[in-house]
């Protein structure tokens, strides 16, 4: 896993939430997550400047969005590793080292999960 992005300690102390992309979270007030840093599944990059990073876990969601994520000011990062490498340039990726759990041992890794909001964790 040597090509892999070796995750740093991005906000040391910082309380970090992990939201997920779909419809439902539309409803709710998320005004108070603002201030803190914060880490979008999939199509919750796109809530506001304040979403940190996005995390994606899948090719072809990447592909689906790629004019919109193109604009995106924050991090990117993924575990699919798939994409081809013309539009690579700003996604930072880490492997799938584990199928499920929480990877402990490795910073260039995750465990899966078998979907992008778990494998986020």
């Amino acid at each position: 896993m040597a090509d892999f992005w070796e995750i740093p300690a991005l906000w040391p102390g910082s309380t970090v939430f992990i939201i997920g992309g779909g419809v439902s979270l539309l409803k709710q007030d998320l005004s108070l997550i603002h201030n803190h840093r914060v880490v979008g599944v999939n199509q919750a990059y796109k809530l506001g400047p304040w979403i940190d990073a996005c995390w994606f876990g899948d090719k072809g969601w990447y592909e689906e969005n790629l004019p919109a994520i193109s604009k995106y000011g924050g991090l990117i990062a993924t575990c699919a590793a798939t994409l081809p490498e013309q539009r690579k340039a700003r996604v930072k990726y880490v492997g799938r080292s584990k199928p499920s759990g929480i990877e402990v041992k490795r910073r260039n890794g995750i465990a899966w999960n078998g979907n992008s909001g778990a494998s986020a964790i």
